[in-house]
């Protein structure tokens, strides 16, 4: 990877969205009353977006998708 990329591009090239984005994701969508109650749930349903991105033919947007789900599950599923 360059070394030159910024640290919101070097976010953009492994998860497609910032850490902020990813952050904002958790706060509105998961805990109680919300979509998914914990993060593992919300990793799962990642996980099939990327085996549907992997159908499709689009490895590099399943690749983000997956790191995506890692990350989920790295805060505390």
């Amino acid at each position: 990877m360059n070394a030159t990329l910024s640290q919101y591009d070097r976010e953009l090239d492994m998860f497609n969205c910032s850490l902020n984005d990813l952050q904002a994701f958790c706060a509105r969508y998961i805990g109680e009353g919300k979509l998914f109650t914990t993060p593992a749930q919300a990793a799962v349903s990642l996980m099939s977006d990327a085996q549907e991105e992997v159908t499709l033919g689009r490895q590099d947007m399943a690749r983000k998708t997956l790191n995506r789900a890692k990350w989920l599950l790295s805060q505390g599923a």
